[in-house]
């Protein structure tokens, strides 16, 4: 159990993908000392959160074509402040940019 909870592990992974769950993580990470991996966890999990704000919302107000429309258009912002995010973060393994998933790294 103790590796896919590691820092770098799977769950961990999954769990800072999770919207607002995500911030947590990213607290365990900040209170540890791993302040790059606190900014990926929150990254991703401000991304997820938008993206279901605009899924539920749009859903709310117009229905399952409004939560498709809402879904997107906050998925794209939600992409956007992630690669925002991942420009400043460094991997501390490699020493280079952390890319993140939503850029291919070309």
């Amino acid at each position: 159990m103790g590796q896919e909870f590691s820092k770098d592990g799977q769950a961990t992974k999954i769990i800072e993908s999770i919207p607002v769950a995500g911030y947590i993580a990213s607290a365990v990470h900040a209170n540890a000392g791993n302040q790059e991996h606190a900014k990926r966890a929150a990254a991703k999990c401000t991304s997820s959160t938008l993206t279901t704000i605009g899924t539920v919302g749009g859903g709310i107000l117009g229905g399952p074509a409004g939560a498709m429309a809402g879904g997107a258009a906050m998925a794209g912002a939600g992409i956007g402040s992630q690669y925002g995010v991942s420009q400043h973060i460094k991997d501390e393994a490699v020493g280079t940019t952390f890319i993140l998933a939503c850029h291919d790294g070309s």
